[in-house]
């Protein structure tokens, strides 16, 4: 396998920086994580002194950078390119085996990963590593200013196949070194309250009418359903109480950056501050909670942004996990448990459809939004019934269980889901393991609005899928 400092195409930027210059970046972080993380946050080792339990489980951590050093585009098209160096797109690996079981769990800074390069990832593990291509679990962090990695609107980017190849073998580097670091190790875990970024987005009118951000809802209208106000997390650390790595999500868009330069956006500042305060090395892996009904615009305030960039975002999520991780509980992690089912979904029919002809982008033109669909309506009608291959998957260790779908559920599943598991911590990824598009309520196709028009691939599944996808997830974490 050819070495990333040599791969002309996309040389590994970390790679190019000088002593002086890292140097210098070293002193920087040091300088940011004691403003962004504050004397608020315990160091781990200040952390009450417990006799650690004699740990079965085995965690190893590592990352790998995988941003391009040219110009791509992302889902939608947009042009992207490099930026100043002050954040990296990543794809972070933590790999772990109680003897018997393994698995590997990832996180790529990412839209979303079609199916396709999900498969890939996985067959590219197991020609390396030997562990089984269903005990990998791959989930997109959903930053929006990073290449295209899977089917989008017909309209708009396919992945660029250097690009796939590249962060192919960047995700197999991360998943050896991984492998080989893996030691024995405990966990804290905790469920918090998640900061105040997340808020509906999708608005009722009296009329019966949903109105996103863009389309001027009045402040009055209440949300259509619930959010999540929970964020949940699980640490591993070493006898010696040295962090391994990080597991954490968070329910909202990760999409708080704008201008044209790759980024990992809010999540990635998140794990990029734990790192600053626990170890450069470590891999801080962060999967998405449900969230195809959360923005960070509060329609109450007029639109105003509830977060100013992507580092408050970043340090609003990070700071009470480390809080937590300094005063939590030493726990054993016990047996680990691997479990998937993939089941092959229909998509809505033509006749069941709707595309867009609502106006419900208020803030793009007519043209614009009949550019993006009438070429989905024309493709939907020719093709006939489709299907989506949909893998529900859950990895369970000790207290915690890890529970994964391809879609953009909405953000009261995560709730759901959560409350109906039987494991202490339950942490709902989305966009993991491929990617079928958004799976609204039946009361969001009544309402209408962006998220239940259908395309071919993001906006897919027939109506009642996401109750589908619930019952998927709960029996997969009872039967783990």
């Amino acid at each position: 396998m050819v070495s990333i400092h040599h791969y002309n195409q996309f040389p590994h930027p970390l790679a190019l920086a000088t002593a002086k210059q890292t140097g210098m970046k070293f002193l920087t972080y040091c300088v940011l994580s004691a403003v962004l993380v504050g004397p608020a946050c315990l160091s781990h080792t200040q952390a009450q002194s417990v006799e650690l339990p004699t740990p079965r489980l085995r965690v190893g951590s590592a990352f790998s950078n995988i941003t391009p050093n040219r110009v791509l585009p992302n889902y939608n098209g947009s042009p992207l390119q490099p930026g100043d160096g002050s954040q990296f797109l990543l794809a972070h690996v933590i790999f772990c085996t109680d003897g018997e079981t393994e698995a590997a769990i990832i996180s790529i800074d990412a839209t979303w990963v079609g199916r396709g390069v999900v498969l890939r990832i996985r067959d590219e593990l197991h020609q390396r590593t030997g562990i089984a291509p269903d005990h990998v679990c791959i989930g997109a962090t959903h930053a929006h200013h990073t290449p295209c990695l899977g089917p989008s609107f017909l309209s708009g980017a396919t992945p660029d196949p250097v690009y796939v190849d590249f962060v192919v073998t960047r995700v197999g580097d991360a998943a050896e070194k991984a492998r080989a670091q893996m030691e024995p190790a405990v966990l804290v875990t905790d469920v918090l309250r998640a900061p105040q970024i997340g808020v509906s987005r999708r608005r009722l009118s009296p009329n019966g009418q949903v109105f996103l951000p863009g389309g001027g809802p009045d402040p009055s209208w209440p949300a259509e359903s619930p959010i999540d106000t929970k964020m949940q997390f699980v640490a591993f650390e070493n006898l010696d109480r040295q962090p391994i790595g990080f597991i954490f999500n968070f329910p909202c868009h990760n999409n708080v950056s704008g201008g044209s330069n790759y980024t990992g956006d809010m999540l990635g500042r998140a794990g990029q501050i734990m790192r600053q305060k626990l170890g450069d090395e470590m891999a801080t892996v962060s999967l998405a909670a449900p969230c195809g009904d959360v923005g960070y615009f509060d329609v109450t305030k007029g639109n105003a942004r509830t977060i100013a960039d992507d580092w408050a975002g970043g340090r609003a999520i990070a700071t009470p996990i480390l809080k937590a991780y300094a005063n939590g509980q030493r726990r054993r992690c016990g047996q680990l448990t691997v479990r998937s089912i993939v089941e092959r979904m229909p998509d809505r029919p033509y006749n069941e459809s709707t595309f867009c002809h609502d106006n419900c982008r208020g803030n793009s033109s007519r043209r614009v939004i009949r550019e993006r669909y009438d070429p989905e309506e024309k493709a939907v009608k020719a093709r006939g019934q489709t299907y989506c291959q949909v893998e529900i998957q859950c990895v369970a260790f000790g207290p915690v269980a890890i529970v994964t779908n391809p879609a953009e559920l909405f953000s009261v599943y995560g709730i759901l889901i959560r409350e109906a598991s039987p494991f202490e911590v339950t942490i709902v990824s989305e966009l993991s393991n491929g990617y079928c598009g958004y799976a609204p309520t039946l009361s969001a196709f009544r309402h209408g609005v962006y998220e239940p028009h259908r395309t071919v691939f993001t906006h897919r599944l027939f109506k009642n899928a996401d109750d589908r996808i619930e019952r998927l997830s709960i029996n997969q974490l009872k039967l783990a």
